[in-house]
């Protein structure tokens, strides 16, 4: 499969959210199945189309393979599953990253969107300004995430707090951990999904960005914005 260089880097750049270094098993690997190319870390699953492989999965290490792309100079390059390996061939050079043995990534955890909503109008910049707020204390864990509530976008932590009132369209509240949530704005998301135990996002391209989704229970802050 023949792809510009610098345009296959963006796509696999845009589903990075989902790697991670360390937790669940290939959680620091590209899945490329069934005309997408997808990652996942318990946390945030990300995928995104790409004709690489449709039928049997090709799982390769992410790091190598971003490695390479970034190194090499050619603008167009071709992209060959062969054996146990996926070769990178340039005008004068070959490269190749071997594939994982088999596809144990966990995105069948994850499950399929359902009705796909036009995120309310303000709503990335809600994000963006509460993931600012969020606490870092993993002691804490309730204020480690950004609380969507049917009437408005909050977080804190000891020293600060935001909320940005809009209309979120949702009947009952849910928090995203703001590491994952703060992908949100940066992807240019514009619709979502809620699901029972994930809200997904997605773009005008086709990127769908997956966060888990938690109800426990959010400090009540409406007191200390009400006016003295």
């Amino acid at each position: 499969m023949k792809v510009n260089r610098e345009e296959f880097l963006r796509l696999l750049e845009s589903v990075a959210p989902g790697l991670a270094t360390q937790g669940v098993e290939q959680c620091d690997c590209f899945a490329f199945m069934k005309g997408m190319v997808v990652t996942y870390n318990d946390e945030v699953s990300c995928r995104a189309p790409c004709e690489l492989a449709k039928d049997d999965p090709v799982v390769v290490p992410a790091d190598p393979l971003l490695n390479l792309l970034r190194k090499r100079p050619d603008e167009e390059i071709d992209l060959e599953v062969k054996g146990n390996s996926l070769k990178i061939l340039g005008k004068r050079r070959r490269s190749w990253v071997n594939q994982e043995a088999e596809l144990l990534m966990g995105i069948r955890n994850v499950e399929k969107p359902g009705k796909w909503v036009t995120l309310p109008e303000g709503f990335s910049e809600a994000v963006e300004a509460s993931s600012h707020c969020a606490s870092t204390d993993s002691s804490r864990f309730a204020i480690t995430c950004i609380n969507f509530h049917p009437k408005w976008i909050e977080s804190c932590d000891d020293s600060q707090l935001c909320r940005w009132i809009l209309n979120t369209g949702i009947k009952q509240g849910f928090l995203i951990r703001r590491n994952a949530a703060k992908f949100i704005p940066t992807l240019g998301m514009t619709e979502w999904s809620v699901g029972e135990g994930w809200v997904h996002f997605r773009n005008g391209s086709g990127l769908v960005l997956s966060c888990r989704k938690y109800t426990e229970e959010f400090p009540e802050l409406t007191l200390f914005f009400q006016e003295n």
